[in-house]
């Protein structure tokens, strides 16, 4: 008996607690909500790779199911500038080579959502072949 009135003062207070909520939600407030819980960036990686002067190298590949827009930093220390450009899976240059110089960043364009595996390549200027110290976000 003493547990079937635990039960029911159990259950009259959980009614009376959904009866004081709120019972209309903004679809407004959600929305933004999503909006900016949403990441831009999906890849994330730092490390050093091997750059020719005579020939594009692959530094990191990500596959893509969100937008994505990395940065690629040229670390300090590093023998000279850069360039890189973004390859989807098929081969094709989907951003163009832009130099990024030693000690500094660049933020790449926006790579479209859902548009599959993507390669950064990157290739040293003249002379400077070597290994580089990057990072990518």
């Amino acid at each position: 008996m003493r547990k079937l009135k635990k039960v029911a003062v159990f259950v009259m207070c959980a009614m009376t607690m959904m009866t004081f909520m709120p019972q209309n939600v903004s679809a407004e407030s959600d929305e933004n909500t999503i909006k900016t819980s949403t990441p831009e960036t999906k890849i994330n990686w730092s490390g050093y790779a091997y750059l020719s002067d005579e020939a594009w190298c692959n530094i990191v590949t990500s596959d893509n199911l969100f937008r994505d827009s990395p940065t690629v930093v040229n670390k300090a220390g590093n023998k000279g500038d850069i360039r890189v450009r973004v390859l989807n899976e098929k081969g094709v240059v989907i951003i163009k080579s832009t130099r990024v110089s030693v000690g500094n960043q660049k933020k790449l364009d926006k790579i479209p959502f859902n548009s599959g595996t993507y390669t950064i390549q990157g290739i040293a200027d003249k002379g400077k072949a070597g290994k580089y110290q990057i990072s990518v976000d």
